[in-house]
Formats: C-alpha cells, structure tokens, sequence
C-alpha cells in the first residue's frame, strides 16, 4: 500500500537454524508491529556469519527500504555474536567503543579480578564487544545490561526519507522489553494502525470461491486477502477500514448465493468429510 510505513526482521543465530532453538522473536515481533500503523515486509533467518549478515542488511536497504530494520541476535561477548560487526560493514562504517556500554563491562572485569579470578587479554576484548558498536549508532539503554543500538540510514536517491535499523539482543525477554519501552514508543512513536481486520468463516472448499476471491482481490487492491483451510475456513480481509469492510461483505454476498445453489449442501458436506489431513488413499 503506498504511503505505509513497513518494516523487515533480520533474526540471526546459527542455533535458529539448525532447528537448536525455535525463532520467537520474529513471530512476536510479527504480532506486536500488526498493532501498529507500520507493515511487515519480511523475516529472514541469517547464520552467524558476517558476510551474510552484511549483504542481507545491504539488499534489505537498497532493495526493500524499509521504514525500519529490526535485527535480533548477535550482540553478545562470544566471537560468534558479529551482528555489530556486519551492520559496520554493510554500511561502509568503523566500529567505536561506547562509553555508556563499557562502563558497565568495566565494573563487571573489576568485580571479576577483584574477586581474585584473573581475566587474560581476550577475556577482556570479548567482553568489550558488547560496547564496540557501528560509527554514528545511538545506544537506547534501559538497565546498564539491557540496552539496543540505532542507526538512521539515510537513503541515497532521497535524503528526506531513509531506513531506521535497530538491533536488538536475541533472549525473547529482552526483545519485548526493548521493543515496548524503546523501538515502539521511540522509534515508532506510538504508531497506531490505521488499517481493520476483517475474518469471514465459511464451511466451502476454496476450490468453489477461487474465481470470486480474484475477483476481490482485483476490486479491491489495497485490501490484502488470505483463505486459510480448517474447520471453518477463514478468508482474513486487512487493510483501510472502508475497503476492507466492503471486500468482506462482498465475500459474505457470494457466500449467500452459494449457499442457494442446488449442490451446495452436499459440497458442504464434502468438503467436512474431508477434512484438512489429506493422505495417499489406500490401494
């Protein structure tokens, strides 16, 4: 839809991947921003590696400019944890030491040798990536260990407008306390959504209401649509009020006129015998 403001996710994390841990944050991220005036473009699903981080963040920019770029993952002390690394690369920028970051890993090398436990060289420089963030990043801190990174990236055919990136630690937790205390009140303003949901539950196969949901779809195209099979099937309308309202009660139209029709009753009836597990049939 013209005008809308859309935002893509970047998840990164070898363990996401190799099916070690199931992604929540996209999925909740994914229902938190369909609350808002902004509109999800995308997720993708990134290992750590910086290469690949660096050019899916680079194509999002250039190709898909989003009004915002989520990162989740990758922000950490251990040497897998590169996603500063590759937005610094993406972006054609350096990596500085934040001050606001690095107190806090200071305390906690203090605290740690004090305690009698001497921490060597590389102990140290990993502890610091976590304060070693992109040139021109803006640090949003909500506790001295919970905090995300910001960086407006402006665009290069239009100055006026640009992509926000914001990345964000991968524990779940953190994710939604920074996203409803930072990104949404902060970056996203308090948007609201300026679009309605409308669901309409029928108990026909989508093979009788094909032709009418193109017909839809081609009259109302800011309106996007999805027919969803169970029981019941739901067609989901969302987008501005007024057409969506109007593309659902059209819907509703032709479902009353199917339900007249001399064989709608035993298509019913069908399509419930079937079901939604479909299997080889025995030979």
């Amino acid at each position: 839809m013209s005008g809308t403001r859309t935002v893509c996710i970047v998840v990164v994390g070898d363990e996401v991947l190799d099916g070690s841990v199931r992604d929540s944050n996209g999925p909740w991220l994914a229902e938190r921003i369909a609350g808002t005036g902004y509109e999800l473009q995308r997720i993708v699903i990134v290992p750590d590696v910086v290469e690949t981080i660096a050019a899916e963040i680079k194509r999002i920019v250039q190709v898909d400019k989003p009004s915002l770029l989520i990162t989740t993952g990758g922000v950490g002390a251990t040497w897998d944890d590169v996603t500063y690394e590759a937005i610094a690369r993406a972006l054609g920028v350096g990596l500085v030491i934040d001050e606001s970051l690095a107190v806090s890993v200071r305390q906690v090398v203090d605290w740690t040798v004090g305690v009698g436990f001497a921490l060597d060289d590389a102990s140290i420089a990993g502890m610091m990536r976590i304060a070693t963030v992109p040139e021109g990043a803006t640090v949003h801190t909500v506790t001295s260990w919970l905090a995300c990174v910001q960086v407006d990236i402006a665009d290069d055919e239009d100055a006026s407008i640009g992509t926000t990136l914001i990345a964000l630690p991968g524990p779940p937790g953190h994710v939604k306390t920074l996203f409803d205390e930072v990104v949404h009140p902060t970056v996203m303003r308090n948007s609201t959504s300026t679009s309605t949901v409308c669901e309409v539950e029928h108990q026909f196969p989508e093979t009788v209401l094909v032709g009418e949901l193109g017909k839809i779809g081609a009259h109302y195209p800011t309106v996007k649509m999805g027919s969803y099979p169970g029981k019941p099937m739901i067609v989901r309308f969302r987008g501005p009020k007024g057409e969506t309202e109007a593309a659902a009660a059209d819907l509703r139209r032709e479902l009353d006129r199917l339900a007249g029709h001399p064989a709608a009753d035993a298509i019913r009836a069908g399509w419930q015998s079937q079901g939604t597990s479909w299997k080889r049939a025995e030979s």
